[in-house]
């Protein structure tokens, strides 16, 4: 499933539109993504709720560790598992990301839950906004019933050091460095969020990130690795190579 849009446009303060163009863009979701990915891989060769731990490679095969005390045996292992990749860190412990300098706040709101003023404003486009020092697109996703979801995500400056650290630390005081899950933000951050949208972006942004019910947030970092195959153990996607331009 995709959504499909017909324009790019930018709106400024009061919802006024500053630019337009035809452009056409399709869009996923993650969910619909990885759902689509495993009916055709098949349910039979996932491994649910496990973490891979480590690996070790001998006799053409791949031996896979997981923190459940299970291990199995493959012909090649592929590492898809983003920015704090382990599998990167076991291959190669002595490359770690880059603090870009800011953060991406996302969020996910039911076409249906906005208001018809908002609605007109994003209908049939891929919107963008500017604030500050800051910026925010907003597009439709299909959802998992095969309704209409904004996506939304708003890049903030966060300076590094204590004040990331705090941020990224969750609900039940646990440091996650690259990534926290939805719900697990610290209401305080939540609440201020929204104060800052209301105060800082025009009504139809706002409106989105105020009313995504559980908003999360990831650092933004860069990333480029020299070397990605280790014999049958493979990099790819975030844990192989992310990049900003901080020009």
């Amino acid at each position: 499933a995709s959504t499909y849009t017909r324009f790019d446009r930018h709106i400024g303060p009061g919802n006024r539109v500053v630019y337009e163009a035809e452009e056409i863009g399709h869009f996923v979701s993650w969910a619909s993504l990885y759902g689509f990915l495993l009916d055709r891989v098949g349910a039979a060769r996932c491994h649910f709720g496990e973490a891979c731990v480590g690996s070790t490679e001998a006799d053409g095969e791949v031996a896979v560790r997981f923190a459940s005390g299970r291990d199995a045996r493959v012909d090649l292992l592929v590492f898809a598992d983003g920015i704090g990749s382990t599998g990167r860190r076991r291959l190669l412990p002595d490359l770690e990301p880059t603090y870009a300098g800011y953060v991406a706040w996302r969020g996910l709101v039911p076409d249906g839950a906005l208001s018809a003023d908002t609605r007109r404003v994003l209908a049939d486009a891929c919107t963008f906004t500017v604030a500050g020092l800051s910026h925010m697109p907003i597009y439709p996703v299909p959802g998992d019933a095969g309704e209409i979801l904004w996506n939304t995500i708003w890049y903030r400056n966060v300076a590094e050091g204590a004040a990331l650290d705090e941020l990224m630390t969750d609900r039940d005081g646990t440091h996650r460095p690259w990534s926290l899950p939805a719900g697990s933000v610290q209401q305080r951050y939540v609440d201020a969020l929204r104060r800052d949208a209301m105060a800082e972006l025009p009504p139809a942004a706002a409106e989105v990130m105020v009313k995504a019910e559980a908003p999360f947030v990831q650092p933004i970092g860069d990333l480029i690795c020299d070397r990605i195959v280790f014999g049958r153990r493979i990099l790819i996607g975030d844990a192989a190579a992310v990049t900003t331009d901080r020009k």
